[in-house]
């Protein structure tokens, strides 16, 4: 068990611990991911949309 709790992430005296452990750690994990996802799309539309600049003012000429 002690080789266990050393290697594990998360270590827990009691098992009724395991509930708070949960939705406090999925909350900010959702939270996260909620962010990154964000910024994920932005950066996506930003690239897009010069690319898309480019080719009009390129005249679709693909130069």
């Amino acid at each position: 068990g002690g080789q266990a709790v050393q290697n594990a992430d998360f270590a827990l005296a009691q098992f009724s611990f395991l509930r708070r452990l949960l939705l406090v750690h999925g909350h900010w994990s959702y939270y996260r991911i909620c962010i990154l996802l964000r910024y994920f799309l932005y950066k996506t539309t930003a690239f897009a949309l010069v690319h898309i600049w480019y080719s009009f003012y390129n005249g679709f000429s693909a130069q």
